[in-house]
């Protein structure tokens, strides 16, 4: 993930027209979904507790909410900066409220079947970026005129309905197949 920012703070260095556009923005958002996916394998299996083994039964409860809490935090946490943009406090409740319950049934079902954390982890995600795509359809219009009100705009880096949820269904897919295919030991 960091080599993702790295990457991303050096092409808007030299490269400002790439990384203002919407392919750029695709592109670094990607990047930073790889990144995060990776982090959150990786600290599933490192975590206190958490052997280099497939989740079994020996993994501690911190290693299993570490996991699956990281995972839930990154699909959800990019929506709350645009809802604060837009004032959208309503919108940002709604997105904590599905975070929080799909922490506590992910959590306890993972608790209960310790050895089907990828399958459901993998159904938490999806379950989650459904909601990421009702909300992103309900609101990004909304989203975007008050964004492109705001100090933080750039013309050119405004990204429209169909990229965002293409991306978010590229990304589902994507992770969804790496748990699976984590879950069956490749």
């Amino acid at each position: 993930m960091v080599a993702a920012l790295v990457a991303q703070l050096l092409i808007e260095q030299r490269f400002p027209e790439f990384a203002a556009s919407a392919y750029g923005q695709l592109t670094f958002a990607a990047l930073y979904g790889v990144g995060l996916l990776q982090l959150i394998l990786w600290a599933g299996r490192r975590s206190a507790g958490a052997p280099e083994t497939p989740p079994s039964a020996e993994w501690s409860r911190s290693a299993i909410y570490q996991s699956l809490g990281g995972g839930i935090l990154g699909s959800l946490c990019w929506m709350l900066p645009m809802c604060v943009i837009a004032g959208d406090h309503l919108t940002a409740l709604v997105v904590v409220a599905a975070g929080v319950v799909a922490f506590r049934m992910g959590t306890a079902a993972v608790l209960r079947a310790p050895d089907r954390y990828y399958p459901i982890a993998s159904r938490v995600l999806a379950a989650l970026s459904a909601v990421t795509l009702v909300v992103v359809n309900l609101r990004w219009e909304a989203w975007l005129v008050a964004y492109r009100k705001s100090a933080l705009y750039q013309s050119n880096a405004d990204l429209p309905l169909w990229a965002m949820n293409l991306l978010i269904v590229a990304l589902t897919a994507w992770t969804t197949i790496l748990l699976a295919r984590r879950g069956r030991g490749g």
